[in-house]
Formats: C-alpha cells, structure tokens, sequence
C-alpha cells in the first residue's frame, strides 16, 4: 500500500482501501467474514487447492499467493483470502472484534466490488437462550446493547447499585444505563439456506437454534460481565433482556453492524444504475451459555469449525446471484484460478 489520499474516504494510488488493503479485483461477490485469522486459514483449506495450506501453521499464510489462492494480511491485521469453492470466487476476511471493524471491512469493500454482495458471519457467541454450549445459532435479526455514557457522568462512586426493578423502569423509559436498538432482520433466504446447510452439517448432537441476535458494544459491561473495578450497572441486565425479548439467543459484538449496514445500503450503484444490494447472514458457534455458564468442549471446537465452515461456503455457492452483474473477472486475482 502505498500513501493515502482523499480524507474523506482514504485509498492509495493503485486504489487500496486503507484499513482492509484491497482493492479492486481482490475480493469477490461472496464473502465469509470471521473475526480470527486462524479460521480464515482454515476455511481457506477448503477451497479449489487449499489441500496446499497447512492451517496449523497460519501465520505462515497470512501473504501467500499460489495459481489458486491470494492471501493478504493489511497493516491493520484485516486478513483477506480469495480463491474458488467448487469453481465459484469466493473471499473470506477476517476482520477482528467489534462493530467498529465490522464498519470498516463492510464499507471499504462496497468500495471495490462492483455488484451485489452477499456476506455470511461465521463466529462464536454467548448464549442467552436454549441453546447451549457446543450447539450453534443462526441469527434471524439482530438487535443492538449498547452501554449509556450519559447514565455513568454523574453518578456517584459510591453509589447503590441499581436494583432489578429500577433498572427495568429506567430501561423501558430510554434513560438506563443501556441503550436499546430495534432488531434489523437478516435476509431471508441466505439465512433459511444457512440453516439448512449447518443442519445438514454438523453432527445430530448439535443443535442448530434460529433466534434473535444481540449484539453488544463490549465483551465486558454491555454483556454483564460483572467487573469491580468499575461502575456498570449491569447486575440485573440479563434477566430483563430476555425478559424484554423471549426470543433472544445470541449475544456477541458483530453481527448487528452487518445487518445494519445490509439494510442501510444502497439498492443500487448511484453511478451505474446496477444492483448494489448488501445481502446478509450470521451464525455462531456456542462457545459459553451465559445465564448457566456452561463452556464449550474444547474437543468439539475444531469439528465445529470444520463442519461450520464447509456449511457457510456451501450455502455461499448454492444461494444464486446474477453472473452478469458480478464484478469482471478480468484483471481480478481469481481470472485465471
């Protein structure tokens, strides 16, 4: 990447977007995004030639180029894989935690592909409902928790904390100490194939739970970790949420900013005139049940992932998008895969 340029939304000269580092013809119409970089490696062994990566050893491909693989790790630790499943382009990107980073990685890549996109997060969650842990949730809306500044400027130190019932009428009046969105839903068919494929998936003993997703602004306060070092108010937060919201099973820190960003963006390309639309899905492993506090088996984790992943692209590839809106294959790195 080279210097940056245009403050509003900053690329380099060859057109790199700066904090995911691509650019155009380096990611394809349909993406998995994950947070950690290690699972990106180890989706991308299941693409056309991925028998040719070793995902034990991945930082070892964090930059790697083969005839049919490109994979580039940004200087802000966005790790982009694109390459074919089953002959059909696909990019996985790794992106972090959080929804600031899903903000970056969603808009810089709107910037260089041309044509609709459909995105599927693959992650790992907290669970508020029936599912447990070692089972998976399929997120079918999303909601945002997202902790009040206002409510903590003047609070004292020494304070009380606020009781069950205080904190259920201070959050039904907008005033608590967290904030609640409406729940954007995810698209409909990417999310009933998603389903589907998990299901087909995954062994019998997994469950594989549709739900509401929420989506937290902290792994610590906003998911009612209970801190002493600081003021959070959140003692109670659990059981009004699922009070508020039966349906709630997922809790984590993404998925909401995908869905958001799905609905909020344009149907089509203000220049062109071509379909723009931003399609999108979730799933997540269980890795912990937040109300029983249960913890996923280490030993499932690494079939999870396998049996996840290979669902994800599936769904990816069946789910059918038109060939002649997707952006070129010329000048693209998977023209000649």
């Amino acid at each position: 990447m080279g210097a940056m340029a245009n403050a509003n939304f900053p690329t380099d000269a060859e057109g790199h977007v700066y904090h995911v580092g691509v650019k155009r013809g380096e990611v394809a119409n349909r993406i998995i995004t994950v947070g950690d970089p290690a699972r990106a490696i180890l989706i991308a062994t299941f693409l056309d030639g991925g028998d040719q990566i070793d995902a034990s050893q991945h930082k070892k491909y964090l930059n790697y180029v083969s005839p049919q693989i490109f994979i580039k790790t940004s200087p802000r630790l966005f790790t982009t894989v694109t390459g074919r499943y089953k002959g059909v382009p696909v990019s996985i990107i790794a992106i972090g935690m959080g929804v600031p980073m899903m903000d970056f990685f969603v808009r810089e890549i709107r910037a260089v592909v041309t044509g609709p996109i459909h995105i599927v997060r693959f992650g790992s969650c907290g669970s508020l409902g029936t599912a447990r842990a070692g089972d998976l949730i399929v997120a079918n809306e999303s909601l945002a928790c997202s902790r009040n500044f206002d409510y903590f400027l003047d609070g004292e130190d020494a304070a009380a904390p606020i009781d069950e019932a205080a904190l259920a009428a201070a959050m039904n009046a907008g005033a608590g100490p967290y904030t609640l969105s409406k729940p954007v839903p995810a698209d409909a068919e990417l999310t009933s194939a998603l389903a589907k494929a998990l299901a087909a998936h995954v062994p019998e003993s997994v469950n594989v739970v549709t739900g509401l997703d929420i989506t937290a602004d902290s792994f610590y306060s906003s998911q009612a970790r209970q801190d002493p070092s600081f003021r959070d108010e959140n003692a109670h937060l659990f059981s009004y949420l699922t009070h508020r919201y039966p349906a709630a099973e997922c809790l984590q820190m993404e998925t909401f900013g995908l869905f958001h960003l799905a609905k909020s963006a344009r149907a089509t390309n203000p220049v062109t005139g071509k379909d723009a639309r931003i399609r999108a899905a979730a799933c997540a492993m269980v890795f912990a049940h937040r109300i029983t506090n249960g913890w996923i088996d280490p030993a499932i984790v690494d079939l999870l992932q396998e049996k996840c992943s290979r669902a994800v692209l599936d769904t990816l590839v069946e789910v059918p998008m038109e060939k002649s809106e997707l952006h070129p294959e010329e000048g693209s790195v998977w023209a000649n895969q």
